[in-house]
């Protein structure tokens, strides 16, 4: 409704696709995601935190739309594979805190000591006033 662009960048098998549809009704796209600004890790045969899955996204969001990386916020609970590899791939970053389950702080590696978000959120609805 705000005219915002949304994508996905993720670690997703090949049924990922198919939950949107059983649990919301709707393809990712019909959601306002856009098709060039999705990237499933089972479709490019990439994966986070390799930031070449990233590029797929970031070259179309940069030529078709005129939106640098630095432009972007990517939101992500594994500070290895989300926070790390957005920010190396040149995105703003906030690594969402909300879900004890799936929240990964990597505290105890190397490749994540060095790393800070731009900012931590605990819901979705935080982004509402972020952007």
């Amino acid at each position: 409704e705000k005219g915002l662009l949304l994508g996905i960048v993720s670690n997703a098998q090949f049924y990922t696709p198919l939950i949107f549809r059983a649990l919301l009704g709707a393809d990712p796209e019909d959601l306002g995601f856009g098709g060039e600004l999705i990237a499933w890790s089972f479709e490019t045969l990439e994966a986070k935190p390799s930031v070449a899955i990233f590029n797929r996204v970031l070259r179309p969001l940069e030529e078709r739309y005129d939106i640098s990386p630095a432009g972007a916020l990517y939101v992500g609970n594994c500070m290895l594979k989300d926070i790390r590899a957005a920010s190396e791939a040149g995105c703003r970053t906030a690594h969402f805190a909300g879900d004890s389950r799936s929240y990964r702080l990597r505290e105890d590696d190397t490749r994540c000591a060095s790393i800070e978000p731009d900012l931590v959120i605990t819901e979705l609805r935080q982004l509402v006033d972020v952007l």
